[in-house]
């Protein structure tokens, strides 16, 4: 049985399919549009029996089409959604992208109803179990690794050039992710802030003034975008930003790929309070601390903690993602 992993262009060499590639052996479809994909339907006709992983809503269209088709051409297929987020209606968002959230919603609920689900975190397992009434697995966006089932290894990027006042934010830069006053907080705590990224398109001029500004102030520097499968500047930093304003389940629940990327870097992760789950996975590891703590106190940071959490973790996505793929004939690693 073929694997294919359906998603957007951006999300095609993300971590988390990267990962997930290393399970099973699979092929990826990115799209570049939510519109039904040629390329997807011309896989569905030459082939008999696949397993098809729709990931984010962003592909809910095209698995909808997809899984009628499948019907319609009395093809054995499987199909799989990996939610990496609860889909919300944002206000600050185009007009045509608040048209198209009620018609996701329609097939992200008939998804959640009909096929096996796939998510980021206990926490939104949870809220979709009790939405759904049925298991759902979990597979954390743990950075590839060649160790597989040997386990994640920790990786000390343990550089010279570190003075242990070094702070950076990267990711997309926008208010809710990254106010100036946190910048001054931690500036005024002793850390200089630098922020790698792009600013989204509502984020304010005066926002995008202020905030280089207030890290140029603090000691630190704007870097500019990054390329996610190049995260070597994060070697000159000792502290990974996560101060996360908003409290939504996407939030509070959240294991995102930052989190992963900048344990690798053996940074300590600076998190707003109500990041829980975070907090109780990894918070006795001195790897995360939150904004409430003591800056100046030093922590005792337990690497071999780190790297046992981290090697559970990954024999979890392991154990979970064969079940879920459930196939003799699956490539499984």
């Amino acid at each position: 049985m073929k694997v294919i992993h359906v998603c957007a262009t951006s999300t095609a060499k993300g971590s988390r399919v990267e990962a997930q590639r290393q399970v099973v052996d699979s092929d990826v479809v990115a799209l570049s549009s939510m519109l039904p994909s040629g390329r997807l339907i011309c896989h569905l006709i030459k082939n008999k029996k696949s397993t098809y992983i729709f990931h984010e809503q962003y592909t809910l269209i095209n698995l909808f089409f997809i899984y009628l088709l499948s019907i319609l051409f009395r093809k054995k297929n499987e199909f799989i959604y990996d939610i990496h987020d609860v889909l919300r209606k944002k206000p600050t968002v185009s007009f045509k992208a608040k048209l198209a959230f009620y018609p996701l919603m329609i097939i992200e609920c008939w998804a959640i109803a009909r096929i096996k689900i796939l998510t980021v975190s206990r926490g939104l397992a949870e809220y979709y179990r009790i939405r759904s009434e049925k298991n759902i697995g979990v597979f954390y966006n743990l950075i590839p690794t060649d160790g597989a089932l040997d386990g994640q290894k920790f990786p000390v990027y343990m550089s010279s050039r570190r003075a242990g006042n070094k702070a950076i934010y990267f990711g997309q830069i926008y208010e809710s992710r990254i106010t100036i006053s946190d910048i001054k907080s931690l500036s005024e705590q002793g850390l200089s802030v630098s922020l790698s990224g792009r600013f989204p398109a509502s984020a304010s001029t005066e926002y995008q003034r202020n905030i280089i500004a207030e890290i140029e102030k603090s000691g630190g520097q704007f870097l500019g975008e990054y390329s996610p499968s190049n995260l070597n500047f994060l070697k000159d930093f000792d502290y990974s930003i996560m101060l996360f304003g908003e409290k939504s389940e996407n939030i509070v629940h959240c294991m995102p790929n930052k989190l992963f990327q900048s344990l690798s870097y053996g940074l300590t992760c600076l998190v707003s309070p109500h990041l829980i789950e975070i907090i109780s996975e990894f918070y006795d590891t001195g790897f995360v601390i939150t904004s409430e703590d003591d800056l100046t106190e030093s922590k005792v940071k337990l690497f071999d903690t780190l790297s046992e959490k981290l090697a559970r973790m990954n024999k979890n996505n392991h154990l979970v993602f064969k079940k879920l793929i459930n196939s003799r004939d699956a490539s499984l690693k």
